[in-house]
């Protein structure tokens, strides 16, 4: 069995009331992809490398949106969930919606990267560098970040 996804390229924000929403590309009109029940992470990789022309050394985030109905109690304020191994992919081929057809929406390149790990408040790598976030970050780390 297998799913019918539309990927999207585009970045995460948070409004100041801390609600997550995604911005698409203007360039980007989405397309459509299976996804098998088999798929591996990996392979769901390459394939969104091979649509976006991206290459090996391009740090990309996978991610995807629970269906409104099921992001109480919090509502928009919970985070989108980030698919990094072939686990994480499970729940995104086991959330059915009727309504709407699932988006894989997908972050790529540094700046936006970087942007989405610090808004998600989570430890993260680029190139030999990694950088641990621990929940004290405020607006004076986030002004230094942005003034490099």
């Amino acid at each position: 069995m297998s799913i019918c996804v539309r990927l999207w390229r585009g970045e995460w924000k948070k409004n100041g009331e801390d609600e997550w929403h995604f911005d698409p590309d203007d360039d980007d009109f989405g397309l459509r992809a299976m996804i098998k029940d088999d798929e591996t992470y990996e392979t769901l990789e390459a394939m969104v490398r091979r649509r976006y022309s991206l290459r090996p050394s391009t740090p990309v985030v996978l991610t995807f949106r629970l269906p409104t109905w099921m992001l109480s109690p919090l509502g928009h304020k919970t985070p989108p969930t980030t698919i990094t191994r072939t686990e994480d992919l499970c729940v995104l081929l086991n959330v059915r919606t009727s309504l709407s057809d699932q988006a894989l929406l997908v972050t790529a390149g540094p700046k936006c990267v970087v942007e989405y790990e610090f808004l998600c408040r989570t430890s993260f790598t680029i190139g030999s560098t990694t950088y641990v976030v621990d929940n004290t970050q405020n607006e004076a780390s986030r002004a230094e970040y942005e003034s490099k």
